[in-house]
């Protein structure tokens, strides 16, 4: 695959990058691990969000293990939730290969409690974020004033009170 492909994909689908890039390699898990679950969607006998719970489940474990799961699930997935789909899927995971779920597990905590970066939310919703290099980033909410200003930040003027009147942009 190409690397521009998930930028490609994200100007078709009108979504970000990250989004672009979870969605093909959901898709590639479906083509490569699940392929009764891509007939099913392609059907219309299964939903995407349904979909999406067993690729996520089983992208760490290999496709032999992968088709089982999804052999003993898929007549019964549509009356599930996805919550009870996931609980399920995860479990036969467990029982046919639980070095996968260790797989998921670890993927998960690197993702989410990688050492080193702290998250500080303040009660006006300001986020500081400090990178293992000691870098602080902070973001606030839209028209939050920084410290110290004594006023608001003024809004971006709107066409109606543009100085240029109705003449188009300049590019």
């Amino acid at each position: 695959m190409s690397e521009f492909f998930p930028a490609e994909l994200a100007v078709v689908r009108n979504c970000g990058r990250g989004t672009a890039s979870h969605l093909a390699q959901r898709a590639w898990v479906h083509r490569e691990h699940l392929p009764a679950t891509w007939s099913a969607m392609a059907a219309g006998g299964l939903d995407e969000p349904r979909a999406k719970v067993l690729a996520d489940v089983l992208a760490h474990t290999s496709p032999r293990v992968a088709r089982q799961i999804e052999a003993r699930l898929l007549p019964e997935a549509t009356q599930l939730s996805t919550g009870r789909l996931r609980r399920r899927a995860l479990a036969l995971l467990l029982e046919l290969d639980a070095d996968a779920v260790d797989a998921c597990r670890g993927h998960h905590r690197l993702k989410t409690l990688a050492r080193g970066w702290r998250f500080v939310m303040d009660d006006d919703g300001t986020l500081h974020v400090t990178n293992p290099s000691g870098i602080t980033r902070t973001t606030r909410p839209p028209g939050l004033r920084p410290p110290g200003l004594r006023h608001p930040v003024p809004e971006p003027p709107t066409t109606e009170s543009s100085p240029h009147g109705d003449d188009p942009p300049p590019f």
